[in-house]
C-alpha cells in the first residue's frame, strides 16, 4: 500500500487512494532549507533532502513542512507554533531564510 507519512503530535499515514480528500491549507511560504543529517528519519518517516515550510491559513495559525526528495513529497510535518519554530539541528543551510521575502 502506498502512503504519505505525516508527523504531527503522533505519526500517521495518508493512503494514496485518499490523497484527493487531503487539504493543504496554507497562506504563504515561510522558509526553505536543506535538511541536516541530524533530522529524524527512519524507514517509515523518511526525511527529505529539502524542507519547504508553509504558514497555515488564518483559520489554523500553524505550520506545515513538506519534506521533499527526488522531486516528490516524502513526508509532511505539522507544527503547532506561530511563527514556526525551526530547530537549528534540522537545517544544513537555508535557501530561503525564515520570514524572508521571496519571489511570488
Amino acid at each position: 500500500m502506498e502512503v504519505l507519512p505525516i508527523l504531527s503530535s503522533e505519526g500517521t499515514f495518508l493512503k494514496k487512494s485518499d490523497l484527493d480528500t487531503w487539504k493543504l491549507n496554507v497562506s504563504e511560504l515561510y522558509a526553505v532549507y536543506q535538511v541536516s543529517d541530524k533530522a529524524f528519519s527512519d524507514e517509515n518517516y523518511p526525511a527529505g533532502e529539502y524542507a519547504l515550510v508553509f504558514v497555515g491559513d488564518a483559520d489554523a495559525p500553524t505550520s506545515i513542512t513538506l519534506q521533499v526528495r527526488d522531486g516528490g513529497i516524502v513526508r509532511v510535518d505539522y507544527g503547532f507554533s506561530y511563527p514556526p519554530e525551526i530547530s537549528p539541528d534540522l537545517v544544513e543551510r537555508y535557501l530561503i531564510e525564515p520570514g524572508s521575502p521571496y519571489p511570488k
